[in-house]
């Protein structure tokens, strides 16, 4: 715990938390295995289907904006390259 000059203690959990309250262990758990089960429902489908998935974050600043899809094109080959189920396939750099 830290405590302020003041000798009062200091909340750190609350430093740039969007809440106002921390969600009880119980209910993070709930919601979590509820999102898992959804992960898994859409794994279950990709499986079936042979699509496949591909999962861009968002840009974290305005400015990241026009040079994010680049940036992960050039590093992830995005486009050329995209392993299935199976074997796994790796990506030989010259």
């Amino acid at each position: 715990m830290l405590i302020r000059p003041d000798g009062s203690p200091v909340d750190t959990w609350r430093e740039n938390y969007p809440y106002a309250h921390r969600m009880e262990r119980k209910e993070y758990e709930w919601h979590k295995r509820l999102q898992q089960i959804e992960l898994l429902k859409l794994q279950s489908w990709i499986k079936e289907t042979g699509r496949r998935l591909v999962i861009t974050p968002p840009p974290t600043t305005p400015r990241a904006k026009p040079t994010t899809a680049t940036g992960a094109d050039e590093h992830t080959g995005a486009g050329r390259h995209c392993p299935g189920p199976g074997p796994r396939r790796r990506k030989v750099y010259a």
